[in-house]
């Protein structure tokens, strides 16, 4: 493990008696973080952060794919080796940790071999300490808080009790998902109890008609789904699908905002992001793709002879990218739809207006 500037953490000192008021647990925490379906360790005010690493979604009773761990220093910031940390399953029940105690190592880090996940949500896991090398098994809470300069006389010197340095526990938040609870085949068809939500809107046609028209979206552990359906006898000539993202939800667009681009005559997705140049302006087709390894989504078109159906999907996160959506379940997400169909001229639907969002909320599943 190396520091941010690509060199070996200093060697650790021993807390003394004379320089070690408490030990200062910094906090880490779980994000979720799916990118390809997951969550990232990160750890708070370290001078060797975890490198970012991709993993996957915590699917429920498998252990999260990235341990989580704490880091211990004294109160010069230094790493503490050897120094005892007890984790514990708050909630649920089902939940396990292994092992429940971890000594640290020469750069202050105790990480669990792994941490399975039970129901129900939440899942949350504690670490907490009584200061150096207490290696006994028979603790299973933290003591009072001792002044670390008293002495405690419980016996030989064999069986004292370390001062205690503790100065309050970590605590891990993490969410399960299911990932059999949606499951959405994207096939250019609304199936029975695929989309959790939908809203009518009305669909201009060329020429000045309309057709009835219905917006699905839903979500899975990875992925957020969304897809349109409309009133139509046959397949038009011209047929394209566009989700415009306002990323930071403020209702305005900016540069950087994700763009979804479907041409069902074509079968083409494109990953597009919105410039600076297109932000200041009003064209409905504006945007240039994502940088190459972010290109990601799919679509799906058919028309069964009473519908025109559009299905796409995108993860909901895509990590070290700034041109793509990045929701956590439990958050909104700010779109607008431009629907474009006809015989000939196209006509052209902006749903629920140019740049004017419809909110959505990615739940967990």
């Amino acid at each position: 493990m190396h520091d941010s500037t690509g060199s070996r953490p200093r060697t650790p000192s021993w807390p003394t008696r004379a320089n070690s008021a408490r030990l200062r647990k910094r906090i880490g925490s779980l994000n979720p973080y799916p990118v390809s379906r997951g969550w990232r360790i990160a750890f708070t005010g370290m001078s060797c952060p975890a490198p970012a690493r991709r993993s996957y979604w915590h699917i429920n009773w498998q252990p999260v794919p990235i341990p989580p761990a704490v880091h211990v220093t004294d109160r010069n910031d230094d790493d503490v080796e050897g120094a005892t940390v007890r984790f514990t399953v708050v909630e649920p029940l089902t939940g396990e940790v292994f092992p429940i105690t971890v000594l640290t190592d020469v750069y202050g880090i105790a990480e669990v071999d792994y941490w399975k996940l039970g129901t129900p949500n939440p899942n949350v896991l504690e670490a907490w300490g009584y200061g150096i090398a207490d290696q006994r098994e028979g603790f299973n809470g933290p003591l009072p808080i001792f002044d670390p300069f008293m002495t405690i006389d419980v016996g030989p010197p064999s069986d004292q009790v370390p001062v205690e340095l503790m100065t309050g526990t970590i605590t891990f938040t993490a969410t399960a998902c299911d990932p059999t609870a949606v499951v959405v085949d994207l096939d250019g068809s609304i199936g029975p109890g695929e989309y959790a939500d939908s809203w009518p809107f009305t669909a201009n046609l060329s020429g000045g008609s309309s057709a009835n028209a219905t917006l699905y979206w839903t979500n899975d552990c990875e992925n957020l789904y969304l897809a349109v359906r409309v009133e139509r006898d046959e397949a038009d000539k011209i047929n394209t699908l566009r989700f415009d993202f306002d990323h930071d939800g403020d209702g305005v667009a900016e540069s950087g905002d994700d763009v979804w681009f479907y041409d069902g005559v074509a079968d083409l997705f494109e990953d597009r992001y919105l410039t600076e140049r297109c932000a200041s302006r009003k064209q409905s087709d504006c945007g240039e793709l994502d940088p190459e390894p972010f290109r990601q989504g799919d679509g799906e078109f058919s028309n069964d002879g009473t519908y025109s159906v559009y299905e796409l999907s995108h993860p909901l996160k895509t990590p070290g990218s700034a041109y793509d959506i990045q929701v956590d379940f439990g958050e909104p997400l700010q779109l607008f739809l431009t629907l474009s169909l006809g015989k000939g001229a196209q006509g052209n639907t902006q749903w629920p207006g140019f740049r004017e969002y419809w909110s959505i909320m990615v739940v967990t599943p």
